[in-house]
């Protein structure tokens, strides 16, 4: 499944649809009578007053929000400004006390007695290039057990002395 990218949702949607019902039922109840009242608090009167009570919240809330987007700007503004005076204090006590001192391990500095050092691996020369030999996979066995090899002097030893090719050994007799 695909990810759809969200909508974004209108801002004060609900609210704008409920201002509009609002404004069509103020419309047809003025028309009626302008001072409409069918009591248990609904009128003209008490339309009008949740109307421009929303709309000033709504207001509210806009001006809210941009006072919010610009102190989360001033936040990340300081942020920036703070991490770089701690990087110069850092530098500075280093400067000043060095990079071996009390000081500077009290500010958050390691000490250069402190720090591990560093482990060179050893060099492996690879074959035909620069890149470090990949581990092989080891042999499968053999199915059948395996002739062990003859040395090429025990060969020579054995050759006759006329020069003649000597008969293959393989461990039987003819």
């Amino acid at each position: 499944m695909g990810n759809k990218p969200r909508k974004k949702r209108a801002k004060h949607g609900e609210q704008t649809k409920v201002l509009g019902v609002t404004k069509r039922r103020l419309a047809g109840m003025t028309e009626i009578n302008p001072k409409l009242d069918l009591g248990g608090g609904v009128s003209v009167a008490s339309l009008t007053k949740g109307q421009d009570e929303l709309q000033a919240l709504m207001a509210k809330e806009d001006s809210l929000e941009t006072q919010l987007v610009n102190v989360r700007i001033q936040i990340k503004d300081q942020t920036a400004t703070m991490r770089d005076l701690n990087e110069r204090a850092l530098s500075s006590v280093l400067g000043k006390y060095g990079s071996n001192s009390g000081a500077y391990k009290q500010v958050g500095g390691t000490r250069r007695s402190e720090r591990k050092k560093p482990v060179r691996k050893p060099k492996q020369q690879a074959e035909g290039g620069t890149t470090p030999p990949q581990p092989q996979a080891p042999a499968p066995a053999p199915s059948a057990p395996a002739e062990p090899a003859a040395a090429p002097a025990a060969l020579a030893a054995t050759a006759p002395p006329n020069g003649a090719a000597a008969p293959p050994t393989n461990g039987h007799t003819r």
